[in-house]
Order: structure tokens, then sequence, then C-alpha cells
């Protein structure tokens, strides 16, 4: 048995030299900022996309805008008080379509809220669509106008895909790989299930997934093959006409779930339904949160093992030696060395000097455990 050891940290570099390379790196990719709203440039988020080439930001400025909105390349999409809605009330809702965004490109999106032209108990359409990008896809701060509004978000055959801190409808993922950081995912009224994975390495850490309201007793996801990693987060069945829905339905998948997880279901409902394999080792992980003048990491992991927290651009995933990567080994900065304390968690406040907007930071957790360096969850951070 591990023997309990005082939790320490060690920072190794000030922020400011840790974020250089970021800061950099953004300056270099940026060609322009465009300015969307009231007596700006740009009337409309569809002109400005259409004008903007490869790093730019289109800075979306406060005010309802009745547009669906489709995307090809990398760009830094922010929103300061926006609101997307439908353009018609046949489609209640609006459409953000990301497609054939090309392999070493970024786009991020971050900062909207959703409002449905009327009140619709059943959304169906897509409300995010995240179609064969090859490029990294970091979508944050996702907001809804009242309680039935979502983010119905389909996602295929992208392979970095990270939604973070955002409140989601339906999740339907196909042959992609997607981390869910910190979100409220609830499937709508007649939905069977929150995330319905096909064929995709699906992550979640932090959040809750499931609905208490739904009109059916519908799992929180479905895993049909592929591999499912889940650390502190709640699932939740659905509970309907007496009867609960199982936190995991799984068709032939591979289940890693954290000690933390918390899988929630009604009655003698069993948990994890479906043919599947469970493993139940410890997962290592960190949430960042920028606000303004700090950086916070909140990690997690084994009670008492050393680790370290790195930083850097993102780049395509890597499987490495020690695991999966989203960053670039090469343009790396060491943010600090500690260890976990009793209750497997560190929290870990930096100094931060205002960030650009959009600039998107890519966090790796290196964990030396008893079977050596090994990499913990990926983690992204785009600062609002």
């Amino acid at each position: 048995m591990r023997s309990p050891q005082r939790s320490f940290s060690f920072v190794v570099s000030t922020s400011r030299a840790a974020f250089a390379t970021l800061a950099v790196s953004v300056a270099a990719s940026a060609q322009a900022t465009l300015l969307v709203g009231p007596n700006q440039a740009y009337a409309t988020i569809t002109s400005a996309v259409a004008a903007s080439a490869p790093g730019d930001t289109v800075m979306v400025l406060g005010g309802t805008y009745a547009e669906d909105i489709v995307v090809d390349h990398g760009i830094q999409l922010v929103g300061r008080g926006a609101v997307l809605t439908a353009t018609s009330d046949l489609l209640v809702h609006p459409m953000v379509r990301i497609h054939d965004l090309p392999a070493g490109q970024s786009f991020v999106m971050l900062g909207f809220e959703v409002q449905p032209v009327v009140v619709d108990l059943m959304p169906t359409r897509r409300t995010l669509a995240i179609e064969d990008c090859l490029g990294t896809v970091a979508v944050a701060n996702l907001t809804t106008g009242y309680y039935y509004a979502r983010w119905n978000v389909e996602v295929t055959r992208s392979p970095q895909v990270h939604l973070r801190a955002s409140r989601l409808g339906n999740a339907d993922l196909t042959g992609s790989e997607v981390m869910f950081e910190d979100c409220v995912v609830g499937s709508t009224a007649l939905s069977l299930g929150a995330i319905r994975a096909t064929d995709s390495r699906t992550t979640i850490v932090g959040g809750s997934i499931g609905d208490t309201d739904s009109h059916l007793p519908s799992p929180a996801v479905v895993a049909s093959a592929g591999e499912l990693r889940v650390t502190r987060a709640v699932l939740r069945g659905a509970v309907a006409f007496g009867m609960s829905g199982p936190a995991i339905q799984a068709t032939n998948a591979a289940l890693h779930l954290d000690p933390s997880t918390m899988l929630q279901v009604s009655g003698s409902t069993a948990p994890i339904a479906g043919s599947h394999t469970l493993d139940a080792t410890e997962l290592v992980s960190t949430i960042a949160a920028y606000g303004g003048s700090s950086l916070q990491l909140r990690s997690h992991g084994p009670a008492g093992d050393l680790f370290a927290i790195v930083v850097g651009p993102p780049a395509a995933p890597t499987i490495t030696t020690f695991g999966l990567a989203w960053l670039d080994p090469a343009a790396i900065a060491l943010l600090s060395v500690a260890n976990f304390g009793v209750d497997r968690a560190h929290t870990l406040q930096l100094g931060m000097p205002p960030l650009p907007p959009g600039l998107t930071a890519a966090f790796a957790l290196v964990h030396f455990g008893a079977g050596g360096p090994a990499l913990g969850e990926p983690s992204m951070l785009s600062v609002p």
C-alpha cells in the first residue's frame, strides 16, 4: 500500500517565460482581426469568415445574429456577448459547420450563446457540426439562452476535437477522437443517449453527462466499439415511466473508468449494460482555467505520485512512447513539478499577463508512477 505523502509544488519557470512560446506562435500566425457588429467593417459573421484567412481572428461583438456559419479553414472565432439564432422559425436553431479543416490548421470557437427563435422541447437539428477535420478543433464557453436551448453536436471523421466548459445537447460522434472537459451534456426529450459514440475515442474529464428530465429511460453514454475514458465526471441514466436507463450502454467497447467516476442510475438498473471490457485503474488529468490575471491548473491522479505539467502550442495527435500527446514536444515549456495530495488532487495558481483572445494552449501532465513516465489525458485551454 502506498504511504501518504505531503503535497508539494515547485514552479519551474515564471508564467511569462512559460507562455512566451505560445505568444510568439500566435503573433506569427495571426494575419488580422476582423470585427463583426454594428458600425463595424462586417455586419455579419458569414461575411467576416468569407474574408478571413488562416490564422485570422474574427471577433463578434455583442448582438443577435440570425445566420448559419460555415468554416473550412483555421481561424479564431471569438464571441463578445454574441447570440446566434436561426434564420427562420422552421429551423428553430442556427447551425455552425466546420468541415475539411486541413491538417496543421486550428479552428477555435468560444464565447457564443445559442437562442432558438421559438421554444422547442425536442430540438433535433444539429447546432454544431464538425466534419472531416484533420486539423485541431477547440470549442469552449458555449452557453444557452434558456433551459431547453441546446448546442446539439455532431462530429464525424475528425481526429482532434476538444469541447470545454459548454452546455451541450445530444452529441453524436463517428470515427473521431473527442474530449469533453467540464461540459454539461444533456439529451433532448426523446433522445436515446446524451453522448452517442461509434468507432470513436471519447474522453470525459469533469462535468455532468445525462439528463434527469428525459421522456425516455435513456443512458448517459452509448458507446459502440471504440474506447470510452472517464474521470472526475458524473454519468447519469435518465429516469422515465419509473424506469432508469444505464449510465453507459456499450457494444464491444473498451471502458476505462477512473475510480472518481460516478455512475448514477435508479432502482435495480445496472450502471453499465452491454458488451465491454473494463479498466478501473486510476487516470491522470489536468484542467486549466484562465481568469484574466491568473492561470489555474486542477490536476488529479494517484495519491502521492510525482507529476509534471508542460504547455505548448497544439499539434496533431501523436502516439508517443509515453502515451497520447496533443502538443509539439519541440516547443513545450515546463510549468511545474509537484505530487498529488492524499485526496488525489493538486491545484496550481500562476500569475498571468494579459493574453490574446483565441490563443489556445495544449497541456500535458507527465505522471511518474510505478510503471515509469506516462502522459495523462490531453487538455487544451482557449483564452476567452
